[in-house]
């Protein structure tokens, strides 16, 4: 009778017992369910906050740009498509622009100079292998002879010419103005009246000249190689320096015609009266690393000029006289009739600095070559800047000592150098030339590649045909 009660109850009841039986379900199996959604919640969470990194990480990579004539600058971006295009079209810019300053440098950088005598370098011809050295001496000489006349340079009057130009004076002023049969006529003052005279005609005699010429110099201020006859036969790199120490020096003697230019409003072939640069005294290139070290009397022209460092152990000297490593690879073939290749030139080399020599620190590298010279000169003080001016200018030049000296003109004019009225000073100076091997490395002949440390594509096989 109860349990019909009840069941009538719970029919009657029905939603009341199914909530009542969910609750007390839920208190046993609450903690089964609860324990399942909270790790799925947990992935769920994990999941997005990994993706939110990798968001993070997008928006804030770290970008370092190198352009060139600044310092890196790194930037935080987020790197897209966009952003990719717009950085490969910036280094397809630079690169373009790194190409036509490279292409720039080496056509300044070559500019005249040529070779003084074709067959000769890298290679001689097979037909003038015994008279090359001869024929390129007398190649040499005549290149300095048309150099200096180009720029216009000369000496002094000849002493005997202005000793004859004298003595018809001398007769001229006796018999004209003094009015005597000869000198030993003359009395005290009227001979000292002769001695002004002819101080004065000297003078003039020795102005004219000074007009008619741009500068004081003659080819022995160069050193010149000397002559091969009876000698034994110089190395194809001694040839080689021969030509080299020839650009070297008409760059600087065109420099000088180049300082004529800037303090005469562009005239050139002005005389030495006008011109910053009087003299030039001495011009000591120093020796290349592959070419002995020689004296003046052996045409090296450098006897005495203080340069030093070369054929030092430890490898084989470079242009700039630094030894190179001695573990660098051979540059030429073993096979001294083997043809050349081409030069291989690494313009992407890192140009080490060496401030122990000069305060430019450069030196020869795989991608160019350092010489140096010293200048002796007397120079118009004042205009001196001009000078340093036009050799900047001039093929990658750089002044890099200088030792200034007060000069007194008097001196020089006894012996027939006039400089005109403005104060002069005799200048004694460093200097260093960069030549790119780009295109000088063609030119060298094997012994220089290796001494230099240049290595070489493989030479093409000869024809059969």
């Amino acid at each position: 009778m109860n349990m019909k009660k009840v069941l009538d109850w719970v029919k009657a009841n029905v939603l009341i017992v199914v909530l009542g039986v969910v609750a007390l379900a839920s208190i046993g199996l609450g903690w089964f369910f609860a324990g399942s959604l909270n790790e799925s919640v947990r992935k769920t969470a994990q999941e997005r906050a990994a993706k939110m990194t990798d968001l993070t990480g997008l928006e804030k990579s770290s970008v370092t740009l190198n352009i060139p004539g600044k310092e890196p600058e790194t930037k935080q971006v987020v790197i897209n498509q966009q952003i990719l295009d717009q950085y490969k079209k910036l280094v397809e810019t630079l690169k373009a622009d790194a190409d036509k300053i490279r292409a720039l440098a080496v056509s300044r950088n070559r500019g005249n100079h040529t070779l003084l005598m074709e067959g000769v370098f890298p290679t001689v011809e097979p037909s003038m292998k015994q008279t090359v050295h001869m024929k390129l001496h007398s190649a040499v000489i005549a290149a300095y002879s048309k150099l200096f006349a180009d720029v216009g340079a000369g000496s002094p009057p000849p002493a005997e010419a202005v000793a004859e130009d004298l003595v018809r004076r001398e007769g001229q002023f006796i018999l004209s103005t003094l009015r005597k049969a000869n000198r030993e006529a003359l009395d005290p003052a009227e001979k000292k009246l002769l001695a002004d005279e002819l101080s004065r005609n000297r003078l003039a005699l020795y102005a004219e000249q000074a007009q008619r010429i741009s500068v004081y110099a003659t080819t022995d201020a160069v050193g010149l190689p000397a002559d091969p006859r009876g000698r034994a036969a110089p190395t194809p790199g001694e040839m080689f320096d021969w030509q080299w120490r020839y650009w070297i020096v008409s760059d600087i003697m065109h420099a000088v015609t180049d300082a004529a230019k800037m303090a005469n409003n562009g005239e050139a072939g002005t005389s030495v009266l006008r011109n910053p640069v009087k003299r030039i005294v001495q011009i000591r290139v120093e020796p290349a690393g592959f070419a002995a070290a020689k004296s003046s009397s052996d045409g090296g022209g450098n006897a005495g000029s203080g340069f030093g460092g070369f054929g030092a152990a430890g490898g084989a000297p470079a242009a700039d006289g630094q030894a190179t490593d001695p573990n660098a690879p051979a540059a030429a073939p073993a096979d001294p009739n083997a043809p050349l290749g081409t030069p291989k030139v690494d313009l992407a080399t890192e140009a080490a600095r060496d401030y122990t020599a000069t305060f430019t620190g450069r030196q020869s590298n795989a991608a160019y070559d350092v010489r140096r010279a010293e200048v002796t000169a007397i120079v118009a003080t004042a205009q001196l800047p001009i000078f340093f001016d036009a050799l900047a200018k001039r093929n990658f030049i750089t002044v890099t000592n200088v030792r200034v000296e007060q000069w007194n003109p008097f001196a020089d004019a006894e012996a027939g150098f006039v400089y005109g009225k403005s104060p002069v000073s005799k200048v004694r100076f460093d200097l260093e030339s960069v030549w790119l091997r780009e295109w000088v490395a063609p030119y060298m002949p094997r012994d220089v590649r290796a001494a230099l440390g240049i290595t070489e594509e493989p030479a093409a096989p000869a024809s059969t045909s």
